[in-house]
């Protein structure tokens, strides 16, 4: 429910996620985990002027 989530605004989306979902990620370890997810196709990243930004792939 975080998506997208924009490279700029990773500090922000971490700090979400944490208080979210109980999980204590730092920035390179999200990035890690979208990265994975992206491999796997449960995501999709698209490059823009201000950095990547991880979406839902579309069906």
């Amino acid at each position: 429910a975080h998506l997208p989530i924009y490279a700029a605004n990773f500090a922000r989306a971490v700090e979400e996620i944490n208080k979210t979902a109980g999980q204590n990620y730092e920035v390179r370890t999200l990035k890690d985990a979208l990265e994975t997810l992206v491999q796997n196709g449960k995501l999709k990243k698209q490059s823009s002027p201000l950095g990547d930004i991880y979406l839902e792939p579309v069906p």
